[in-house]
């Protein structure tokens, strides 16, 4: 993470801010991990990250300020509604991974089972869970909305009279 950060630092020169925020928020539940030996933190993380992250979806939204539409808007033209509806499934997609990440968090964390000499525990099931079941379905789900947001895109013209307008 902090070789990525500085990375960014060196090729962009800048920090960019948002790759900081969430670098801070893994090295301090990671660090957390470590002293504690508990990897209930690594967990609650990704809950508490989603969460926010939907939550700070929701709330530009609500302010008229559409944080997806900022960061791709000069690469990708599409509709204001076509916007809003990526960064609302976006949002709702978060919710979902936050609380299934809490559902499995939860309901093995007392979980001990043994596959030959492999020992095969709450954590280890989490893991499989994140590997297996979240990063599949985060894939699909960001193709299947990248392939809807085709219906709103804006003609050529349009759109770079559009990145005109909002200058």
């Amino acid at each position: 993470t902090v070789v990525a950060i500085l990375t960014m630092l060196i090729v962009l020169g800048r920090l960019p801010v948002f790759p900081l925020i969430a670098s801070a928020v893994t090295v301090t539940f990671g660090t957390l991990t470590l002293i504690t030996g508990d990897p209930m933190w690594v967990q609650i993380k990704v809950t508490i990250f989603n969460a926010l992250f939907a939550i700070f979806l929701f709330g530009g939204l609500w302010l008229g300020r559409n944080f997806f539409k900022y960061v791709f808007g000069k690469t990708f033209h599409y509709t204001e509604e076509g916007w809003n509806k990526f960064t609302k499934n976006f949002a709702w997609f978060f919710i979902f991974t936050a609380v299934a990440n809490e559902i499995v968090r939860l309901s093995f964390a007392d979980f001990l089972y043994y596959v030959g000499d492999y020992r095969l525990d709450g954590i280890n099931i989490w893991i499989l869970f994140k590997v297996f079941i979240i990063m599949p379905i985060s894939g699909l789900f960001a193709w299947w909305q990248t392939r809807s947001m085709q219906k709103y895109r804006l003609p050529d013209g349009q759109a770079s009279g559009s990145a005109v307008a909002a200058r």
